[in-house]
């Protein structure tokens, strides 16, 4: 093909790009996005979407909906908190 269409998720729309499939090179990019879109795809149908915890749980809107993500959360926060503490510890003997 000669045009490639880039499919926005949740956005309702495609945009069309100039370019063909060897552009992607030949290290299995296309089998990665076949085997990722088929995956979403299923995911949407059967409306089960498995959580992937990380750094960005606590930017995520469902947080409070997710197990998974309330513990990334608080384990994050916990370890904020105990760095903090120990940063406070050391520039107290600093200052002493």
């Amino acid at each position: 093909p000669k045009l490639l269409p880039y499919l926005q998720a949740g956005q309702g729309g495609t945009l069309v790009v100039g370019g063909t499939l060897h552009l992607l090179g030949n290290d299995g990019v296309v089998e990665k996005l076949a085997d990722t879109w088929s995956a979403i795809t299923h995911a949407c149908d059967v409306d089960e979407f498995a959580p992937r915890t990380g750094p960005l749980c606590g930017w995520c809107p469902y947080v409070d909906r997710c197990p998974e993500g309330t513990k990334e959360v608080a384990k994050r926060q916990a370890k904020r908190d105990a760095e903090a503490a120990a940063l406070a510890g050391f520039e107290e003997r600093m200052a002493s």
